[in-house]
């Protein structure tokens, strides 16, 4: 029998998300009362919650007057966290199109896969990648010129000049696209509809109601400081760090990237409350001798998710931070978040069952199926007569209503967050990738066989990037994956 949510049931509003996101936060945070608090910190800029809403209408406005861009096109989002993003997604959608979100790190080759996958007509960028963005469009004959190409700094066809205060008619149609790892090899596109995330930032919000801790910090302050390190271009760090912190009225303090020392630093400066982290990064704050220099008690909570938390460092950072630690799990398909919690409370209805579709007792272990706030007709192929979405994650729920997440069907590897697909890697002849924990990473890492020589090594690192690069492995022979990491853990 299906787990319904333990959560009381709530109504997802028939709206777009950009409309949600700016009504719900005047409604229901400090921002309503004071628009020019600041919601979002970088590097380079701060924007206080009246200057961001205003740059989003500038930005579509400058879109549908300016640019020429039309209902139902796309506009690929290549960029580090910036300040700036969550206006260009927002944006685009007021715009009537859609924000296909991309890793700025891809190389050539692989952003152009993505650019064809998602029949990009726009793209923001930075200055410095804009020759890799034109290099993408090469290899994949697409002819969009460089008036289309716009970037959030330098002096040349920046978004700021793009900028229109004209009114525009709005037609928001569907979609917020990301790219994922597809289990065979290359990208696949996952396409959220508005409803979709508006529907996770709720339930969301209904679990944090229902949470002691969360509700706690939720009454002590209603403009908490939130770190924002994890990429936006991940569902992860879009709907759960930049969109429900938003929706919740908090002020995000916007990272590029991990870097430990600079993290401390800003963690000290800021004093947050809420950090949206994966298991690498909680590695780093228990264990790294730099963050040991620093006090991180401000912290009330921390959510992890994208990877396995063991339950050693969730204690350990525990005892470090004085926060209390949620584990939590979702997939890109899910909006994301589907699971959270000690107790995993599931945000959703669930099921687990056999190679067959036939559902599992309880304790039994089977593929994870998850079902809430979907469109069965677009997505048929993952989704079953029932309503269900398929993950290709196996797990097991116990008789407490727990869920335990213990092996994937798919053999995608999870490099400290970022999904690696084998078969993406295995151009050599008879090379095998596959993913072997490591505990110093707090990761799975790719392994290949035959080990590969440091020729071939150095040429495959300039095809893709950084994080699907091979670790190392020894020779065997077929590939046979399940054998070789069994064999490899031995």
């Amino acid at each position: 029998m299906p787990h319904s949510s333990r959560l009381p049931p709530f109504d997802v509003p028939n709206t777009d998300l950009p409309s949600f996101l700016f009504d719900h936060v005047r409604r229901n945070t400090a921002y309503g009362k004071n628009p020019d608090l600041p919601v979002l910190i970088d590097d380079s800029a701060t924007l206080t919650f009246a200057q961001f809403e205003k740059l989003t209408h500038q930005f579509a406005s400058g879109l549908v007057n300016t640019a020429g861009f039309q209902p139902g096109d796309t506009l690929g989002v290549v960029l580090p966290n910036t300040a700036f993003y969550p206006a260009i997604v927002l944006g685009v959608q007021m715009a009537g199109g859609t924000a296909s979100t991309s890793n700025p790190e891809y190389t050539a080759r692989e952003l152009a896969h993505n650019f064809k996958l998602t029949d990009t007509k726009f793209v923001v960028t930075i200055k410095n990648h804009v020759p890799v963005v034109r290099e993408a469009l090469r290899f994949a004959k697409m002819a969009v010129p460089d008036s289309q190409i716009f970037t959030i700094d330098g002096d040349g066809n920046t978004i700021h000049k793009l900028l229109s205060p004209l009114p525009f008619n709005r037609m928001v149609l569907t979609t917020l696209e990301q790219v994922k790892t597809g289990t065979t090899g290359l990208q696949k596109g996952v396409v959220l509809t508005h409803r979709n995330i508006v529907a996770n930032i709720l339930q969301n919000i209904v679990f944090d109601t229902h949470d002691e801790t969360i509700s706690a910090v939720d009454a002590k302050s209603s403009h908490q400081t939130w770190m924002a390190v994890l990429p936006f271009f991940h569902s992860y760090g879009l709907t759960m760090i930049m969109m429900l912190g938003i929706a919740k009225g908090a002020k995000l303090v916007i990272m590029r990237g991990f870097e430990v020392d600079k993290f401390c630093k800003l963690v000290q400066e800021h004093k947050p409350s809420v950090a949206h982290l994966v298991p690498p990064i909680l590695l780093r704050l228990a264990k790294d001798p730099v963050a040991r220099k620093y006090d991180l008690t401000s912290f009330v909570y921390m959510n992890s998710a994208a990877a396995p938390l063991s339950k050693e460092l969730q204690a350990e950072v525990q005892e470090r931070t004085g926060a209390t630690v949620l584990n939590s799990y979702g997939v890109s398909e899910t909006s994301p978040m589907s699971h959270r919690s000690r107790v995993s409370t599931n945000l959703v209805g669930v099921k687990i069952v056999d190679e067959n579709g036939d559902e599992l007792a309880v304790g039994k272990a089977g593929e994870v199926c998850m079902k809430g706030p979907n469109n069965p007709k677009a997505t048929a192929e993952a989704i079953d007569k029932d309503g269900f979405l398929h993950t290709g994650d196996i797990g097991h729920v116990d008789e407490n209503g727990n869920y335990y997440i213990t092996d994937r069907k798919k053999e995608l590897i999870k490099y400290k967050g970022f999904q690696v697909a084998p078969a993406e890697l295995e151009a050599v002849q008879d090379a095998t990738v596959i993913g072997i924990y490591d505990e110093e990473r707090a990761s799975e890492v790719p392994k290949a066989t035959p080990t590969v020589a440091n020729e071939v090594r150095e040429w495959f690192d300039k095809k893709v990037v950084q994080y699907k690069r091979l670790r190392g492995g020894t020779a065997t022979g077929k590939i046979l994956r399940r054998r070789k990491q069994l064999m490899a853990k031995l």
